[in-house]
Parts: C-alpha cells; sequence; structure tokens
C-alpha cells in the first residue's frame, strides 16, 4: 500500500505539471467575453458619442450594469446581470443618472421622488435629484441639484451644497471617494465649465480648480480612492476636447491618442463613471486620424506616464463582422469590466466586456474524461483569481 501510495503521489504530481501547462493555454482562451445587450425596441435618436438614445450606467465589480433608454418623452431603465436584461418598473419615467452601489441598488428618479431600486422592491429616499454617484455600500450620494443646479453631498439622509469659486454660480459634483474626503466634479457659469476638486479639511469643504488644457473648458471627473489622481476631459487651444488627468503635485496633462483631434473619458458627460478606484484604468473613447471614434482603455505606467489602446484591436477575437466598440462610458472599480456602446447588426447597443472571464468546462485537461486530472487542475488553481 505504502509503494502504491507513493506511486500514486508521484503520478498526481506528473500529471499536475500537464495541467498547469494546460491551465495557461485554457486561461488565455477563455479569459475575457464580450456581450451585446440588444435593445428592448427600437430607440429614437441613437447616436454617438452624446444621442438621446441609450446610456450604460456603471457597471460594478460582479458586472452588474444598468441601461437608460428613451422612448419619446419617457425614459426606460433597465438592469443587466448574468444575461438577463430586467426593467426596473411597469411603466416609463424611470430615470438612472447615477452610478450604483456594489449590492446592485440603483438610484431612480420617478416623478418629482428618488428612489432606490432593489431586487425587493423601491425604496423612497431623501436623495434629490440628480445623483451622480454613490459610495459603495449606497450610504452617501453626490450629484447636482435640480431645482438651483448646485453640486450636493447627501449622507445621513441629509443633503449639504458644496461651496464654489466665486464667478462660478452652478456646479455639479461627479464622484466622492470612500474615505469621503475628496470630491470630483465641475463649476460653471453661463459659457464656461472648469474641473474641480473639493477636499474636506477642518469641517468643511474646500474646492480648487483643475486647469485646461490651454481652452476655456474643463469637465472633472473620475478621482482614485487617495483623492491624488482625477481623469477628466478637458479643452486644448484649438477647442478640441482631450481626455486627461490630473495629479497631484503634477498637475493637468493630457492623455495619448488614436491619431485625431478628440478623446474624452466616458462618452457621455458622466466623467465620474470612467476610472477604477486605484487610478490605474481609464476608458472612454478616442478619434482615429480618419475622424472616427473608437472605445480606448488607458493604463497608467507609473508618473505621468500612460499607454492608450483601442478596445477592438485589443478584444479584436471577440467581436463579429460589422461589430464596433466605438465607446467605453463606464469601468468597474476594480477594472474587471467595461461598458459602453458600439455598432452590432446595424445598430447602436450597449455592450458590456469581461476582461477576466472564466468559464472552463468540467473536461478541464480536455482527454474526453471528466476524472482525476481534471480535479487536479482545479485544486490547482483554487482560490486564484479567475483569467489571472
Amino acid at each position: 500500500m505504502m509503494m502504491q501510495t507513493v506511486i500514486r503521489s508521484t503520478l498526481r504530481r506528473q500529471m499536475l505539471a500537464s495541467a498547469c501547462a494546460f491551465a495557461l493555454c485554457a486561461t488565455l482562451s477563455y479569459a475575457q467575453r464580450l456581450t451585446w445587450i440588444q435593445n428592448p425596441f427600437t430607440p429614437t435618436n441613437a447616436t454617438f458619442p452624446d444621442g438621446n438614445g441609450i446610456w450604460a450606467y456603471g457597471p460594478t465589480n460582479q458586472g452588474i450594469l444598468f441601461t437608460r433608454y428613451r422612448s419619446g418623452t419617457q425614459f426606460l431603465t433597465y438592469r443587466w446581470k448574468d444575461g438577463e436584461l430586467l426593467k426596473l418598473t411597469p411603466s416609463g419615467d424611470s430615470l438612472i443618472t447615477c452610478y450604483p452601489a456594489e449590492d446592485g441598488k440603483a438610484i431612480l428618479h420617478i416623478s418629482d421622488s428618488t428612489y432606490f431600486w432593489t431586487p425587493l422592491g423601491l425604496v423612497q429616499t431623501s436623495i434629490p435629484p440628480y445623483a451622480q454617484y454613490t459610495t459603495e455600500d449606497g450610504g452617501v450620494v453626490v450629484g447636482q441639484l435640480l431645482q438651483n443646479l448646485q453640486p450636493f453631498i447627501w449622507q445621513n439622509n441629509t443633503t449639504s451644497q458644496l461651496p464654489l469659486p466665486q464667478g462660478y454660480p452652478y456646479g455639479e459634483a461627479q464622484r466622492i471617494t470612500e474615505d469621503l474626503q475628496f470630491i470630483a466634479g465641475s463649476c460653471f457659469t453661463s459659457s464656461q465649465s472648469r474641473a474641480v476638486r473639493w477636499r474636506f479639511s477642518n469641517g468643511t469643504w474646500q474646492v480648487q480648480f483643475l486647469g485646461t488644457l490651454g481652452g476655456q473648458n474643463s469637465r472633472g471627473g473620475a478621482i482614485s480612492s487617495d483623492g491624488k489622481i482625477i481623469a477628466l476631459s478637458a479643452q486644448d487651444i484649438n477647442g478640441n476636447w482631450r481626455a486627461a488627468v490630473w495629479q497631484e503635485n503634477v498637475g493637468l496633462f493630457p492623455l495619448p491618442t488614436l491619431g485625431g483631434n478628440e478623446s474624452r473619458v466616458s462618452n457621455n458627460s458622466s466623467e465620474g463613471f470612467s476610472m477604477t478606484s486605484d487610478g490605474r484604468y481609464i476608458v472612454g473613447y478616442s478619434r482615429t486620424p480618419q475622424n472616427e471614434p473608437r472605445a480606448v482603455r488607458w493604463t497608467w505606467q507609473g508618473g505621468s506616464s500612460y499607454t492608450v489602446e483601442d478596445l477592438n484591436i485589443a478584444y479584436a477575437d471577440l467581436l463579429g463582422a460589422g461589430d464596433l466598440l466605438l465607446g467605453a462610458s463606464g469601468i468597474s472599480r476594480n477594472g474587471r469590466y467595461i461598458a459602453g456602446v458600439g455598432l452590432h447588426n446595424g445598430q447602436i447597443q450597449v455592450f458590456i466586456l469581461d476582461t477576466q472571464f472564466c468559464n472552463l468546462p468540467p473536461d478541464v485537461t480536455g482527454d474526453g474524461f471528466v476524472d482525476d486530472a481534471d480535479l487536479l487542475e482545479v485544486l490547482f488553481n483554487f482560490g486564484t483569481r479567475c483569467g489571472g
């Protein structure tokens, strides 16, 4: 029995080595998944990047995505989860403008009231319209007050207005850090917008300008968890919008492009959805030299260095004939999921890209049998992150 045990153990080690080699191939083969979310009806005025047809909100770290469609004068809101598109309310006029909480709660504006939508139903709240971003647990919300266009923070069921720089009567808050110390957003006049950062210090919120790239306008932005990196869009000296990054102690600088004159973080004025919490990844769109929009992902290389990749090239094997990823509007806080809009079957549709998808079949080793070798493969990779 001892010899048999030793031999069996030796065989297992040999099979384990073979399984490790196969696991690499399997991971590469099943590491990504692109899903097109078919429009529930034919939207009107569905254009890129700022048409009145289709928007995507999220996604969460679990791949939950909320979509908004416009039908005439009404808005229809849906949740996409695990391949199912669910309409959130039986009638129209359910408006979502906010990044969802990580548990899948979403803030809806219905008529003159605001609700948290949950799988168990609607819960009325005192959150004012228009909410832009909620913390991961849904406890704190930032946005813009509808009645006077002031930036607000909502916490402990209380709404407070954020201060604005002198000469800027309007503003909006786009994203807040989880420690509630920093907020990114914008301030406005009737003809100009400027990206700003609020910092909570000595019991009050203090606001600072983030600048432009030589033009008149900028819009902020997604903010990293430490408050030191903000992804935003800003105009250059020629008036072209450019995706940009502001870094503490560095300032504002443009992100690399695909060669065209325009790029933006996000693609539908929801800049707060465009960056991961750690600041490593930013998404949006960039135009080619032929002025064609393409969904892109920027990756931080350290310091003020970023690279840009066309998602149509990076994930070309996932695209069908005629498919195009036009713009990415959001990335999950951990960077795994990217959502946006593109062309599919001749329509503008929402897409969600899982960059770390893993769906190995029971016969992991591919030898035609579900046996001990497959078990070893699973055990060897137990606890590792799917797709790397």
